[in-house]
């Protein structure tokens, strides 16, 4: 499940430390090497041991940053500022 779904419905995100992922994430959940076994095996321990208080914490976090209308207004000021110039 994508990291960002799996808040939504929930559940402790465990996914790969691609740098995309960690932009999109914020510092939430929790990130592993794709090259790493033990990296990948901390990882799904800490999510299995992370609170429920953590998780909804996180997701509202991470669905405030990622609501539609608040990036479409990022988007949309982005586009005037750069008009204005």
């Amino acid at each position: 499940m994508p990291p960002v779904e799996a808040l939504a419905a929930g559940l402790s995100p465990v996914y790969s430390r691609l740098p995309a992922t960690i932009e999109v994430m914020k510092g939430t959940g929790h990130a592993f090497e794709n090259q790493s076994y033990p990296s990948f095996a901390r990882a799904m321990k800490e999510a299995l041991a992370a609170s429920t208080e953590s998780v909804h914490e996180w997701a509202d976090t991470i669905l405030k940053e990622h609501e539609w209308r608040v990036v479409a207004e990022r988007i949309v000021g982005a586009l005037l500022a750069h008009e204005a110039r």
